[in-house]
């Protein structure tokens, strides 16, 4: 049996149009090797406690059949799509967390207050089971609907409520309180 280098000459011989005489061996190739310099990202600067994060809340209702989010100014100026009779709402909350700093910041979880026309509604908390990066420049958004699902046509069940079916307070807003670190 060959070697497996002289089998790859052989190989690489016929492949270049050399013939060798049966028996002897191929002549040498020399085989070229190209290398590419490659440059890795960047890593992300370290977690620090000092991060700076800013939040942005806006309150609204979620189709939790679809997943998709209307906030309070999407239902004042009518920008909603129409909702199907078994379509499953809840009122619910966005979040954005931006870190504004030069160091990553790690999240464990946040806190909200929610008010209306000046006066707390309640407030709600959000643990994370694990801890979330955000780099720094960057920007992550939570949809939020603690308060559970309501069917389509029945009384709102959350804060926003108004008493009324399928009525809101379309006054209603949030603001970070805090975001919480490991």
């Amino acid at each position: 049996m060959k070697p497996v280098c002289a089998v790859a000459a052989v190989i690489l011989a016929a492949a270049a149009g050399c013939a060798s005489p049966a028996g002897s061996p191929a002549p040498a190739v020399a085989p070229t090797v190209t290398t590419q310099a490659t440059t890795p990202p960047a890593a992300p600067a370290p977690v620090s406690t000092a991060a700076t994060v800013t939040g942005k809340c806006v309150t609204g209702i979620e189709d939790t059949t679809t997943t998709e989010f209307y906030s309070m100014a999407d239902i004042l100026h009518g920008d909603m799509t129409a909702l199907g009779p078994g379509d499953q709402l809840a009122e619910a909350y966005q979040l954005s967390l931006t870190n504004t700093s030069s160091v990553t910041a790690e999240v464990i979880g946040f806190s909200v207050a929610f008010y209306s026309e000046g006066q707390e509604l309640t407030s709600d908390s959000e643990p994370f089971g694990s801890p979330t990066f955000i780099t720094a420049g960057q920007t992550l958004t939570w949809t939020e609907d603690p308060w559970g699902d309501y069917s389509n046509g029945q009384a709102s069940v959350g804060p926003y409520a108004a008493g009324e079916t399928g009525g809101i307070n379309s006054v209603a807003t949030c603001q970070l309180v805090q975001w919480n670190t490991g």
